[in-house]
């Protein structure tokens, strides 16, 4: 067996391609567990495409992004926004992290600003008349408010106190998450892109989430004033429809609806929604006399404008489907790994036993899975990033030759050896499961590993996930900016499209189970995490995902 040396520079300061040679080697324990990647795949980067702003958006909008350091947008964002602009209902269906965020806060924070001058109305505002003509609308609506009479309405954190003195023009919009968090998320970046307006621009955008966990005062301000309301498809069935009368001012206003996270609503959810979307627009239509724009955003769906035509019931050529992505993104490698059958494991940390060709640990030092491999040579590089042989039953002559095969490790397991390999190496390390519990059952079983081999860093492996409280995940995302935090095992609370958390900090996502989903890639490792150098698929107990994997 070759020999190893241990590794005694961080990660950090190593390159990309010796990095990523690190990280596989890691992965695959020097040769040990070389039998469950099942294919290894380096990915090419993908330059970025950029667009002239629409010469409709509003000057001090375009203005405030540059503030923000975005001085054009790309392709795709100038794509959809112009189309949502012009009253299509769209499918923005781009990479996580690819900024589909952009492409519907430009038009919808355009229509309460006014657009560039010249640029004209929307077609489906152009006209004001019948139910939807509001001149002094909002004010007119706000009367007997607290506010109308001098008092002081309910304040929303990070935003300017409102001036019911200005008509912020029509123009309402409400998003739509599948999750409070992801509201929560999307009205902190909203906030942020404000806080670069003008103070006299900004006063006009009255944004605010509005949820179950919502005050009864907060939630009146929110009736009575709000021109962007973040909120979810349960709240809007549940409250907002039924008691829509309370809402007038907003549906008469409301102009986009936004419905983000497009692929959660699939199965009897996504059919209980589909109505549910159906109904708010005959409201809108009642109100206003037209329906409002529709704007869904997804980064896994193999066929957007068909998936967007059933959820709103239209038909596919009444949607835009926008799927050029424009973002830029970083060389790729991309693992699948299948968890070992339970028959070769000698149950130590899941080694292979001896009768199924593995080396005992105790027996041969060298096999200690805290050192790894000396890459210093160009051909050590080489041939830890070459590709594993391909299955036995693929050279057998594929899935129909296979033999029956026995139970196999569980996903949780696996994914507590690899990540506490990671940590032990200070490889900062991601990893995705499918439910709350399953987090918590990852990072307890990475930590009692970490434990078991008496390693120090059992303070840097956490879980996060929904259902702690507020404080305790914002200590968690401090952690995870400082570097603190080397091995979170997560939910999907933890966004992969949120870059502030996540672009340039981590070397390796793991996924737990196979997503089974059109742009399930993407979807996962987006665009932007252009420093995440390695992401591994690890297939669970699902039929699809073993299929997919081993074909």
């Amino acid at each position: 067996m070759r020999a190893r040396t241990r590794r005694t520079r961080h990660y950090s300061q190593m390159g990309d391609d010796w990095r990523v040679a690190a990280l596989l080697d890691t992965l695959l324990a020097s040769g040990l567990r070389a039998s469950r990647a099942l294919h290894i795949r380096h990915l090419p980067a993908r330059a970025a495409t950029f667009a002239p702003w629409p010469d409709w958006a509003a000057p001090e909008l375009v203005d405030a992004y540059h503030g923000l350091g975005v001085e054009r947008p790309w392709a795709h964002q100038a794509e959809a926004a112009t189309a949502i602009w012009d009253g299509r209902q769209v499918a923005l269906a781009t990479s996580t992290g690819s900024g589909k965020s952009l492409a519907y806060w430009l038009p919808a924070l355009t229509a309460i600003l006014g657009p560039a001058s010249g640029a004209g109305e929307t077609k489906p505002n152009a006209a004001d008349d019948g139910p939807a003509s509001l001149a002094g609308g909002r004010n007119a609506a706000l009367a007997g408010h607290p506010s109308a009479s001098g008092l002081v309405a309910p304040a929303i954190p990070g935003l300017p106190r409102p001036d019911f003195s200005l008509d912020g023009g029509r123009g309402a919009t409400l998003y739509l998450s599948p999750t409070k968090a992801l509201a929560a998320d999307q009205l902190a970046a909203l906030q942020r892109l404000l806080s670069a307006l003008d103070p006299s621009a900004a006063r006009r955008v009255l944004a605010a989430t509005c949820d179950g966990d919502t005050g009864l005062e907060a939630r009146k301000w929110v009736q009575s004033a709000a021109n962007i309301v973040l909120t979810n498809p349960d709240f809007l069935h549940y409250s907002l429809l039924p008691g829509h009368r309370r809402w007038a001012r907003l549906l008469r206003d409301l102009r986009f609806v936004v419905l983000d996270e497009g692929h959660s609503y699939r199965g009897v959810f996504g059919a209980h929604v589909s109505l549910v979307l159906r109904r708010l627009a005959r409201l809108v239509e009642h109100y206003q006399g037209r329906p409002p724009t529709f704007v869904v955003a997804s980064a896994t769906s193999a066929d957007p404008a068909a998936t967007t035509a059933r959820l709103l019931g239209l038909t596919p050529d009444e949607v835009i489907a926008v799927t050029a992505d424009g973002s830029p993104a970083g060389e790729q490698t991309v693992v699948l790994w299948q968890p070992p059958e339970l028959s070769t494991l000698d149950g130590r940390a899941g080694w292979l036993s001896p009768e199924a060709g593995g080396v005992d640990p105790a027996a041969d030092p060298t096999t200690d899975p805290w050192t790894l491999i000396d890459l210093d040579t160009p051909d050590a590089w080489a041939e830890a990033t070459a590709a594993p042989p391909p299955p036995a039953h693929e050279a057998a002559g594929g899935f129909a030759e296979r033999e029956a095969e026995g139970p196999r490790r569980s996903a949780t397991a696996e994914v507590a050896e690899l990540l506490a390999d990671l940590v032990a190496a200070d490889a900062r390390t991601l990893a995705f499961t499918r439910s709350r519990r399953g987090a918590e059952s990852v990072a307890s079983a990475t930590r009692r590993l970490l434990e078991a081999r008496g390693h120090p860093r059992l303070s840097q492996v956490a879980a996060y996930r929904g259902g702690y409280l507020p404080e305790e995940r914002r200590g968690l995302e401090r952690a995870l900016r400082a570097g603190d935090l080397l091995g979170p095992a997560t939910t999907h609370a933890l966004d992969p499209g949120k870059a502030e958390l996540i672009v340039g900090l981590f070397f390796l996502i793991i996924r737990k189970d196979f997503v089974g989903l059109g742009g399930f890639l993407e979807f996962l490792f987006g665009g932007l995490v252009s420093r995440i150098l390695v992401r591994m698929i690890l297939n669970g107990k699902l039929p699809v995902g073993f299929f997919y994997v081993i074909l």
